[in-house]
């Protein structure tokens, strides 16, 4: 959660009491922020009800980095997730944990205390005890997807705790039609309202999974909103797809960009790279896309006997959406590092050039990719133009990293790249 820092502080219990008190104490006033500026910017009353919970946070996310005058809470000033938000963003995330943390005590009774555990990821961080939900992961998740990440799936995991016994369910936040539609501002003269052209037919609760070992819905790891970072477009959400690093089953894959096509309110799918896929679905929640892509994976990406070779049509056309099957394949691995990226391990891998004019191509995992900013980029070139021997570095795409260094041993690029990403 990250109150203190995320490695934990060695700041005395009892300066961090007197903060937990003082957070607890504002906790109303936490909850009334969120309440009042969600219904300033789409006219709905929150109730603090479950089926309430996903569309607030898929505003929330959306509304962060607004810099809006707000009480900024004292956790935001000494934390790595709180320098990244505006005060606006703070105060949000804060009336989301108090939301959440609510729901959680009316599931089955729960205290708020400080985790004294040293060593553990939420040291001095509030907590819901004995046995509460794991809302370490919601602070960091909503901020990830303020910033254009992939993180939803992260969300789903503190409400799979409410598939435990008590008076709620897991079920219980999917979000009905009537209230869903009370989150759509009324538009105006200067702001129009987005609705989709068509509404999921399975609520997430069924359609997310996972529904067994094995299942192939979950090739769809993650999905954020906006467009895959580090390449601007009008998509309004993206997706982690981890396909095979080697041979793809071309007509699987081909069913399975047809089938997102015809999920309902998606209007058309294509991958930005490897294991990027963005989407456009206007008016959809963040967790209606990901739960209709999975879907579509159950369906389509499982092999068939029937299936036959694409004709030439059809593969020039999932070439144009899927553009990495053209070096598929082509390229061998020279040198592998592995990073640490929001807690994720995360892969550089240095493999023989993409291009033809380079020496080598540095490939990034896709969890490394969603936390690139145009700054981010700009550092890591910088860094590997320093570099004995680099005399060109091209990043034209935000999957990998073009070098021209002849006599740079691999090695080196790779732990030079893994270093700057970990800057």
């Amino acid at each position: 959660m990250g109150f203190f820092t995320s490695e934990g502080d060695a700041r005395r219990f009892y300066e961090a009491d007197a903060w937990f008190q003082a957070w607890l104490a504002a906790s109303p006033k936490s909850a009334e922020y969120l309440a009042t500026q969600l219904r300033k910017a789409t006219g709905h009353d929150l109730r603090f009800t479950p089926a309430e919970l996903r569309p607030t946070i898929d505003w929330v996310v959306r509304d962060l980095g607004r810099d809006r005058s707000a009480v900024k809470p004292d956790w935001a000033f000494r934390s790595d997730l709180g320098r990244e938000l505006t005060m606006h963003g703070a105060a949000l995330i804060d009336g989301l944990l108090v939301y959440v943390g609510g729901l959680a005590d009316d599931h089955q009774p729960l205290t708020w205390g400080l985790d004294r555990r040293e060593g553990s990821p939420t040291y001095l961080d509030p907590v819901l005890g004995p046995g509460g939900p794991p809302l370490a992961l919601l602070p960091h998740a909503v901020a990830a997807m303020g910033h254009g990440r992939a993180a939803w799936d992260s969300i789903e995991d503190v409400l799979r705790w409410f598939a435990s016994p008590g008076e709620l369910s897991y079920e219980a936040f999917d979000t009905p039609g009537d209230v869903r539609e009370s989150f759509i501002p009324k538009g105006g003269l200067f702001r129009k309202a987005v609705r989709p052209t068509e509404l999921p037919s399975v609520p997430p609760s069924q359609g997310l999974g996972p529904e067994g070992e094995g299942d192939p819905g979950l090739v769809v790891n993650d999905a954020g909103p906006g467009h895959a970072p580090g390449t601007p477009s009008d998509a309004t959400h993206h997706a982690i797809v981890m396909l095979a690093a080697g041979a793809i089953d071309e007509p699987a894959l081909l069913r399975f960009l047809r089938g997102c096509d015809a999920a309902p309110g998606i209007s058309r799918v294509a991958f930005r790279s490897h294991h990027i896929l963005e989407v456009w679905a206007p008016g959809l929640l963040t967790v209606e896309v990901l739960s209709e892509l999975r879907r579509a994976a159950r369906a389509e990406l499982p092999a068939r006997e029937d299936d036959a070779p694409l004709t030439e049509d059809d593969r020039r056309g999932l070439l144009l959406r899927a553009p990495f099957l053209e070096r598929l394949g082509q390229h061998d691995d020279l040198a592998v590092r592995t990073v640490e990226v929001d807690g994720w391990d995360a892969t550089v891998t240095v493999q023989t050039p993409w291009l033809d004019d380079y020496t080598y191509t540095v490939a990034l995992h896709p969890r490394v990719v969603e936390s690139l900013t145009q700054a981010r980029m700009q550092a890591v070139a910088d860094a590997l133009g320093l570099l004995p021997g680099v005399d060109r570095v091209l990043w034209e795409d935000a999957e990998g990293v073009h070098v021209h260094a002849p006599g740079l041993k691999a090695e080196d690029l790779a732990e030079a790249v893994a270093d700057a990403l970990s800057a």
